[in-house]
């Protein structure tokens, strides 16, 4: 592994990890947060096997805020959710390149929303209540990525000046 893609994960791990714990709005059992920016952007810097490790930064955030009831299933989603995007993103022409995104926010919407049901003890209830405020979370957070896309992957080739 070159050192650059080493160092680039080490910043958006942190990174997700601080937007994670200082850019969030709680409500009820969860948060409002700007860590998913990352998370998507993992997707499109690394291959689809360590965009899996995107997770971690999130994790580390539920945490640090005191939700570590959610840790595992953080860890997990957010590994999919960057995976998702690592498998469509230079799969899709470039007009279509959004949806990539798109599809990982909006998987990590509904993934939480059945992880709110788990803990709950089964309560529906709980997916319905949340699924708005982590598919806006997803939408902003994937349009975000979107726009920053273009400087990580300047970043990933190292002709970013």
């Amino acid at each position: 592994m070159k050192i650059r893609t080493i160092t680039l994960m080490g910043v958006l791990t942190a990174g997700s990890a601080i937007l994670t714990i200082y850019l969030m709005v709680p409500y009820a059992i969860g948060y409002f947060n700007l860590g998913d920016v990352l998370v998507l952007s993992f997707g499109i810097v690394f291959t689809p096997v360590l965009s899996l490790l995107a997770g971690i930064g999130p994790m580390i955030g539920d945490y640090a805020l005191g939700y570590g009831l959610f840790a595992p299933f953080t860890l997990v989603i957010k590994g999919l959710e960057a995976l998702i995007v690592a498998l469509l993103y230079y799969r899709l022409p470039h007009k279509l390149k959004f949806i990539a995104f798109l599809c990982g926010g909006l998987f990590m919407a509904f993934a939480y929303g059945f992880a709110y049901v788990f803990t709950s003890g089964g309560a529906w209830g709980a997916f319905f209540t949340y699924i708005l405020p982590d598919s806006l979370q997803g939408i902003v957070s994937a349009t975000l990525a979107f726009l920053l896309s273009p400087i990580l992957i300047k970043l990933k080739q190292g002709t970013l000046k």
